[in-house]
């Protein structure tokens, strides 16, 4: 595999889609590998809106005072522990199911993520973000003014 799947990752634009559960894995491991700080999601769970806001305040570890809305995930992710290298990689595990019960939230929490990743690279960080859909005919709209494209190794 590439030493370059973050590049090629972000070539696409701020979100990519996986729907091959083996290749996310396998591109999960890599990220690890090189040094990312992996934030696991799995939507499968979220059943309402507090679901959502409940794993996002754990796994980011976001502070007690979180005020569980979209505006304060956008304040409280600037803060998250990015590790040694600078290196983020956001993984949503099950995001179909999600999307296809609640796709303005979803939409909204990816839009969050690709201004991360638009504020991450001007201060010459990276910030990755990949969902898996169990459905290969997802059709998300566009994130941060790109289409959401599958990841490169599946889209060739």
């Amino acid at each position: 595999m590439s030493s370059e799947l973050d590049v090629k990752t972000l070539h696409y634009g701020p979100v990519s889609k996986y729907f091959n559960k083996n290749l996310w894995i396998e591109h999960l491991e890599w990220y690890r590998a090189n040094g990312y700080k992996v934030y696991s999601f799995n939507a499968e769970q979220w059943y309402t809106i507090d679901d959502v806001f409940s794993d996002i305040h754990e796994i980011f570890s976001f502070p007690g005072y979180f005020g569980r809305n979209w505006g304060a995930v956008d304040d409280c992710i600037t803060d998250i522990d990015t590790g040694e290298n600078g290196k983020v990689l956001v993984s949503i595990e099950n995001f179909d199911i999600w999307y296809g019960e609640d796709a303005n939230n979803a939409h909204i929490f990816l839009e969050v993520l690709a201004t991360r990743t638009y504020r991450s690279l001007v201060h010459g960080r990276k910030f990755v973000n990949i969902i898996h859909s169990n459905n290969p005919k997802l059709n998300v709209r566009d994130v941060g003014a790109h289409s959401v494209y599958w990841n490169w190794a599946e889209w060739n």
